[in-house]
């Protein structure tokens, strides 16, 4: 069975459309409380992350 999804990575992806993805990962990260590595993951894993 799988995890269930982080309610942060909810979170960080909103954040990250909200400042229009010029927001540096280790900034989005450290206003979780959350690793840079998980911010990094989660992007790559989310098209709509991506650019």
């Amino acid at each position: 069975m799988p995890r269930e999804r982080s309610p942060d990575r909810d979170k960080a992806k909103q954040i990250w459309f909200e400042n229009n993805g010029k927001l540096k990962l280790k900034d989005l990260a450290a206003e979780l409380g959350l690793r840079e590595t998980q911010i990094r993951k989660w992007k790559s894993q989310d098209c709509g992350m991506i650019h």
